[in-house]
């Protein structure tokens, strides 16, 4: 990898239990000692990046990012922090992949996994010289996660040069990786991590071993290879249920949804929009759903339906593509609600909301960009109720591609549809740790409208009442607030000062409720504000206004 063109995945890890940590520690500090980073000059300038060691007499395997063709001064740096010479053995470029050898033995080693047996689903380690750490600290730094995909990918981008099958992982990924080891929790390598990507995805890969067993052989000769099971992260009969019920989906549209005006946006996540533009940009290809019925019902992401869509398409259980139409849809809560027109389907129902406890592991669950095979991407819940109460948050990697797909515990429960994934809210980034979804209760008080045909909430229609407590958002008891000029309280008559105990004949005696009891209406609806003025109780008639962007 050259300096100049890392590319900075940013994925988040998976959280284990305490015999699956220890055991894991265990494993990275083995792994640790076979990793090692690697400079070296080539065409372009300098290179740096990750290589694992896959014999004791000094083999080690890596990337061609790493050492292109007639690379020289390479420079292996080894965990007990030597840095020793080595020689360019082969180079395959259309493998993405480079053998060198070092001129000392016996070495640490690691052996390859040559079968065909990689599980969607199983816990991965990533080794990486991530910014040249190796040459700072010794050793190569290791990231954990799952095996989030197994695809095909036609196009490269960056450095990258290896088109066809891929590894894809949830593990973290940040520039120098390229090159170094994905491995199973057995402890044998199954990928050699790579430059490219989906754009639907935005998570990093990884090149199978066994389609380099060929290429290894022939410049090396036999190298050991690997014995013993892996572990998976989410356990393989709620996988292949899981299976039967995310649909994939494929949407035709003449014009797309622009991006929400307002809003936060870090000047850090703008510096990323402006590098990694297509990251801000809707790209082609199918996205997720689930199904809730026999009958083909469908619930998915707003988004993956929003703009003037002219087909919409679903993948029933058996692998037949049917018409769907859109039943209804509400942006604000990030649903929509479609109906296929004939096909076999399996149906979940959503869990109770007891389901939802700050450190579950979750699992993000999709059918893309491969609509035949199941994604998953885990991390755990981060906090139970977000915006209004309408969704959890969680740090599992959520991207264009599993939008709209479901999102279970490790016992399989449904615990909501993967949200707020997408170029209209330029608040969060892909895959960046902050993820939504919408929560379990949330959805069965939608399905009614939506099943009858009525849309839901659309940002437009917010309410906004134009108050804020003086005693901020954790206040309770009187709740005495100020008003913003121009606002539907203002023009009705709420001053600043006037302590608001009702909402509707509702009592309202926090902060919390009182947001509650307004998000209940749509702009445009009257309602009755009851508040305190001076000791006297007043009845004050309020239209409520739309919320302006970017509040």
């Amino acid at each position: 990898m050259r300096p100049m063109l890392c590319l900075l995945l940013l994925v988040t890890g998976l959280g284990t239990s305490a015999r699956a940590e220890e055991d894991l520690a265990l494993l990275a500090r083995r792994a640790q000692r076979a990793s090692v980073g690697i400079v070296c000059r080539g065409p372009q300038g300098g290179y740096f990046g990750t290589g694992t060691i896959i014999r004791a007499d000094g083999v080690i395997l890596t990337s061609s990012t790493v050492l292109p063709p007639g690379a020289t001064d390479i420079r292996v740096t080894l965990s007990d922090g030597r840095m020793l010479p080595a020689t360019l053995l082969a180079v395959d470029t259309a493998k993405e992949c480079a053998l060198a050898q070092l001129d000392d033995s016996p070495l640490p080693c690691l052996p390859l996994r040559f079968g065909e047996d990689e599980r969607v689903g199983q816990i991965v380690l990533s080794l990486g010289n991530a910014y040249g750490v190796a040459g700072g600290e010794g050793r190569v730094s290791v990231g954990a996660g799952v095996l989030s995909g197994r695809y095909v990918l036609g196009e490269t981008r960056s450095e990258a040069t290896y088109k066809g099958l891929v590894l894809e992982t949830d593990a973290p990924l940040n520039p120098g990786s390229d090159g170094g080891a994905l491995l199973d929790s057995s402890g044998a390598v199954i990928g050699v991590l790579s430059l490219n990507y989906s754009p639907l995805r935005f998570l990093g890969t990884a090149v199978p071993v066994r389609l380099l067993r060929d290429f290894i052989e022939s410049a090396a000769g036999a190298v050991p290879a690997a014995a013993g099971a892996a572990r998976d992260a989410l356990p393989r009969e709620v996988f292949e249920t899981w299976a039967r019920r995310v649909t994939a989906l494929e949407v035709e549209r003449t014009e797309d949804v622009a991006m929400r005006k307002g809003g936060f946006l870090p000047q850090g996540l703008d510096l990323l929009r402006r590098r990694q533009p297509e990251a801000f940009t809707r790209p082609k290809g199918c996205v997720s759903g689930v199904c809730i019925d026999r009958d083909g019902t469908i619930l998915t992401s707003w988004y993956n339906v929003a703009g003037a869509v002219t087909r919409l398409r679903a993948r029933d259980a058996e692998g037949a593509w049917f018409d769907c139409v859109l039943l209804a849809s509400g942006e604000v809560d990030d649903m929509a609600l479609l109906r296929a027109e004939g096909g076999v389907w399996e149906a979940a129902e959503p869990a109770d909301r007891g389901a939802l406890e700050p450190g579950g592991a979750v699992f993000a669950l999709g059918r893309s960009p491969d609509p035949a095979a199941l994604t998953v991407t885990g991390g755990i819940v981060s906090a139970s109720f977000r915006n209004n109460a309408r969704f959890f948050q969680h740090d599992v990697a959520a991207n264009f591609g599993n939008s709209g797909g479901a999102l279970v515990d490790r016992a399989g429960r449904f615990l909501g549809i993967t949200a707020y994934v997408g170029h209209v809210w330029p608040e969060w980034s892909l895959n960046s740790g902050i993820g939504f979804g919408v929560r379990p209760e949330r959805i069965a008080e939608a399905l009614p409208a939506l099943r009858e045909g009525r849309n839901l909430l659309a940002w437009s229609e917010l309410p906004y009442l134009g108050v804020r407590s003086r005693g901020g958002d954790q206040a309770v008891g009187t709740i005495t607030v100020d008003v913003q000029p121009g606002s539907a309280a203002a023009e009705a008559g709420v001053a600043s000062g006037d302590a608001i105990v009702g909402i509707a004949g509702t009592p309202v005696n926090s902060w919390g409720e009182l947001v509650a009891e307004i998000n209940r209406y749509r702009a445009g609806d009257k309602i009755a504000v009851i508040v305190l003025r001076n000791g006297e109780r007043k009845l004050i008639p309020v239209t409520l206004a739309s919320r302006p962007e970017g509040i």
